[in-house]
């Protein structure tokens, strides 16, 4: 004889399993990470598209690439290549100078592959802010890193930021990966101070804080 084991009042509908919050986070992590990616290859494709109408030139014995305003930029990865904005051809030569000096400085310490692979990780965690957050500021150490590598050469803080306020006023937004004298325009203030340090108040207090 057959035994039924009863289950409860059969309703003919089976029951859908319920949907967790893991269910919706991992589809959601997936599509932010896929939007980031997204972002930056096509600013990199945006970039490719401009570079191809950028114009080779020299400025004393570099190599450089000249185009209608984007720039002053380090441009590619091995090897980088500076762009200027054509404006900048007007320049003085002891202003062109400093602005050269600055982007040949992001390419000695390797600057060009740090701000190209560091967005890997948001696109990998992007769930993370305080990540956006640590990208967004790698920006800033970059630039004051590089300022004080030129003020060290023995370039006036006075002129080199009277430079960086020039180019500021002239330049269009870059892509965020290229590493730029006077990118991004939030940190202009920030970078000019730097240059001029002041003793900070309650130093003791602030660091134990």
């Amino acid at each position: 004889s057959l035994t039924t084991i009863a289950t409860g009042p059969s309703s003919g509908k089976v029951a859908s399993p319920a949907i967790t919050l893991r269910d919706l986070l991992l589809p959601a992590c997936i599509l932010v990470s896929g939007l980031c990616a997204l972002r930056w290859i096509y600013g990199f494709l945006r970039l490719r598209r401009a570079r191809a109408r950028w114009r080779p030139a020299r400025v004393g014995d570099l190599p450089v690439y000249i185009s209608e305003k984007l720039g002053p930029a380090l441009v590619g990865l091995q090897p980088p290549r500076v762009v200027l904005p054509g404006w900048l051809l007007t320049a003085d030569t002891q202003r062109l100078a400093m602005i050269v000096r600055h982007e040949t400085e992001h390419a000695r310490a390797g600057d060009q592959w740090l701000l190209a692979l560091a967005p890997i990780a948001v696109v990998l965690f992007p769930w993370s802010p305080a990540l956006w957050w640590q990208i967004n500021r790698l920006r800033l150490a970059v630039e004051l890193d590089c300022d004080a590598r030129v003020l060290r050469g023995g370039v006036p803080a006075l002129e080199y930021g009277s430079v960086l306020l020039d180019v500021a006023g002239g330049t269009l937004p870059l892509h965020p990966t290229l590493a730029a004298m006077a990118e991004p325009r939030s940190f202009l203030e920030r970078r000019i101070r730097a240059m001029t340090p002041v003793q900070p108040r309650y130093l003791i207090l602030r660091a134990a804080a």
